[in-house]
C-alpha cells in the first residue's frame, strides 16, 4: 500500500523489554530488598540530603551496568519514594534524583540513544568511554553541589 503509515514496532519492543526487566525484578521482590538495605543507610545519615542523594547516585550508577535507565526506574521508583516519605522528604525530589542519576553511564549498552550512536560507528569505544567518564566526573559534583542545594533552596528537599 502506498502512503500507509509504517509503525516502528522494533522500538516499541525494545522499550517494552527494557521496562520489563525492571518490572520483573520488582515483581520478584528486588525492590523490597533494595528498600530494606537502603532505608537504614539513609536513616543513619542523620537527615543529610547529600549523603542520601550521594548513596542514591552510587546505587543507580551500579545498577546502570546491569539494566537500562527505564528498567531502573521501573524497579526502584516506588521503593525510593517510600523511603523518601519515611525520611520526611518530598518523593518528587527522589524521582528527580533517579532521573538525573540514571544518566550516568560509561558504556553504550547502558542507554539506547548512546547505543545507537556507537552502533552506527559514529564514535569509537575508547572515545565513548573517555567522554562519558569525564561527563560522570563533572556531573557528580554538579549534582551534589548545585542541583541538591537548589532543591533545598526551593523547598523540594
Amino acid at each position: 500500500r502506498d502512503g500507509a503509515v509504517k509503525i516502528p514496532w522494533e522500538m516499541a519492543f525494545v522499550m517494552t523489554g527494557c521496562m520489563a526487566i525492571g518490572t520483573t525484578a520488582a515483581g520478584l521482590g528486588f525492590g523490597t530488598i533494595i528498600s530494606n538495605y537502603c532505608l537504614p543507610v539513609f536513616q543513619n545519615s542523620g537527615g543529610n540530603v547529600f549523603i542520601v542523594f550521594g548513596a542514591l547516585f552510587l546505587l543507580v550508577f551500579v545498577f546502570n551496568f546491569l539494566m537500562t535507565p527505564m528498567a531502573i526506574w521501573a524497579l526502584i521508583t516506588i521503593p525510593m519514594c517510600e523511603i523518601a516519605l519515611q525520611l520526611g522528604m518530598d518523593p518528587l525530589a527522589m524521582i528527580f534524583g533517579l532521573v538525573h542519576t540514571s544518566e550516568m553511564i560509561i558504556l553504550p549498552y547502558e542507554y539506547l540513544p548512546y547505543l545507537i550512536v556507537y552502533a552506527f560507528g559514529m564514535m569509537k569505544m575508547t572515545d565513548f568511554v573517555k567522554l562519558n567518564v569525564l561527563r560522570c566526573v563533572l556531573y557528580i559534583p554538579g549534582f551534589l553541589l548545585i542541583l541538591v542545594p537548589y532543591w533545598m533552596l526551593i523547598g523540594l528537599v
